[in-house]
């Protein structure tokens, strides 16, 4: 009697543990990630969506010294918790398939040369597949974008304005919030610091095309016409000697001028500045516009750096338009302008 009571003890245990480890894999079991059942289900469904690529923009141009972005999607589907990465090149020869978890995907220093070389002026296709790790053999979503990597390299460092956001933050206390950043887009660390700590607007910058001259926007001596032009050196020192006011341009007078949006010339003799402007500028808490900036009058006007004087341009001066946003050809004999109709003259 003992030991058929000891029997089926045993199998009752037995069966108990096999009851217990069936609704275990019921519950827990995940199919083995295969990336050609999710490829051969994408053929048979190529066109769902769901999916959207915010970084890198569709047909980006990429430099071939810039270090790997970070491709970034966001995915409808909430059943999506595993995403294809997919890279199509234009000899068809390969096909390089990364798997991931996360919505941000950043290729290995490897990776990222081997997309780079394999997409020298031809595009790379892209494509970004959303499925469940529980059933990859189903679509969930999907989307695709096209990038390129250019022949042309950047070939020098950028000196650049870092404004925390949202832009209404930094206009309260700019010498907390706004930094000036100077570096090569090769390097993975940031950028360091060249200027901070400056208590007034400093904002439009340009350079000669040689390197060797710097102009830039400062709103010095309590005059939002102020703007500074100085030689490249080790230490810049934006004294009264290198700064004039666009506010000096009086053809048209009783009506202030802060020079905005302005740029020097390739040969570094001339600024163009737009004057007797208005801008209507609004902040907003959305992080991706907190600030709406555009001119609503104004004309473009030249400084001459060897003479000091300003004088409008010609064909840019029409006060029944705004005119804005003065660009020099390479060779400095040109500038092309945005121009619109003022409305206060219909």
């Amino acid at each position: 009697m003992k030991n058929k009571i000891k029997i089926f003890g045993i199998i009752g245990f037995t069966l108990i543990c096999a009851s217990i480890l069936t609704a275990y894999f019921t519950i827990y079991y995940v199919p083995v990630l295969r990336i050609e059942d999710i490829l051969s289900a994408y053929d048979k469904e190529p066109k769902c969506t769901g999916l959207s690529i915010i970084y890198p923009l569709d047909e980006t141009i990429f430099p071939p010294e810039i270090i790997s972005p970070k491709f970034i999607w966001k995915d409808e589907n909430i059943k999506s918790d595993t995403w294809l990465i997919t890279i199509k090149f234009h000899d068809n020869k390969e096909l390089l398939t990364f798997i991931t978890q996360t919505s941000v995907w950043e290729p290995t220093d490897d990776m990222w040369k081997q997309i780079k070389d394999n997409s020298v002026e031809r595009k790379a296709i892209v494509t970004i597949i959303g499925v469940s790790r529980k059933s990859p053999k189903k679509i969930l979503s999907s989307a695709g974008i096209s990038i390129m990597t250019s022949k042309d390299e950047v070939g020098a460092p950028i000196f650049f304005r870092e404004v925390n956001l949202p832009f209404k933050l930094a206009v309260t206390d700019p010498a907390k919030y706004i930094k000036w950043r100077f570096g090569p887009i090769s390097s993975k660390t940031p950028p360091p610091i060249v200027l901070e700590n400056l208590i007034v607007c400093g904002n439009c910058h340009s350079f000669s095309r040689d390197g060797k001259i710097l102009a830039m926007e400062v709103d010095a001596g309590n005059d939002k016409g102020s703007y500074a032009t100085a030689p490249i050196e080790k230490e810049i020192i934006l004294d009264k000697s290198r700064i004039f006011t666009w506010s000096a341009f009086e053809q048209i007078k009783d009506e202030m001028t802060f020079g905005l949006l302005c740029q020097v010339s390739p040969d570094g003799k001339y600024v163009a500045g737009t004057v007797k402007d208005r801008a209507l500028a609004i902040y907003r808490n959305d992080i991706m516009f907190s600030q709406l900036f555009f001119l609503i009058k104004g004309f473009v006007a030249i400084y001459d750096r060897e003479k000091k004087t300003i004088k409008s341009l010609p064909g840019a001066d029409d006060r029944t338009y705004v005119q804005t946003n003065a660009t020099w050809s390479p060779d400095s004999k040109s500038i092309v302008f945005a121009r619109s109709r003022d409305k206060a003259f219909e």
